[in-house]
């Protein structure tokens, strides 16, 4: 099965766009949660989106469904957080760990539960 990554990519746009686009205003407060990917995105984050403050709270090995049962309380820097926008990276090794046996469907589902809750449980007033 081809997974379309079209949704990511315009999601990393728009990431990159609303950063340079406020640039000169640098007050965005941006949180990643996720995989490695978003782990490995605060250094590049921080570097686009200059005089952002950026909290990484991804954690690298973690699948969508491991997102799905956290919380703002478990997380590093992320409680009572006031986030304008909210880097999410999760899919990546729930796929990897299926041996690339899901379905873009399965796939889709643990992905959507896995933004409900974060949307829900740790950032929602971004």
């Amino acid at each position: 099965h081809h997974i379309d990554h079209t949704g990511f990519l315009k999601a990393l746009m728009l990431v990159i766009s609303l950063c340079v686009v406020r640039k000169s205003e640098a007050t965005n407060k941006i949180l990643i949660v996720g995989d490695s990917i978003g782990e490995n995105m605060g250094n590049t984050l921080e570097s686009i989106c200059i005089g952002s403050e950026v909290q990484n709270a991804a954690i690298g090995g973690t699948t969508a469904v491991d997102w799905t049962e956290y919380t703002s309380d478990v997380l590093e820097g992320c409680a009572g957080g006031e986030w304008d926008v909210v880097y999410i990276a999760v899919g990546g090794n729930d796929l990897l760990q299926s041996g690339c046996a899901l379905t873009a469907d399965e796939l889709s589902k643990k992905i959507l539960s896995a933004v409900t809750n974060i949307i829900t449980n740790i950032a929602p007033k971004a």
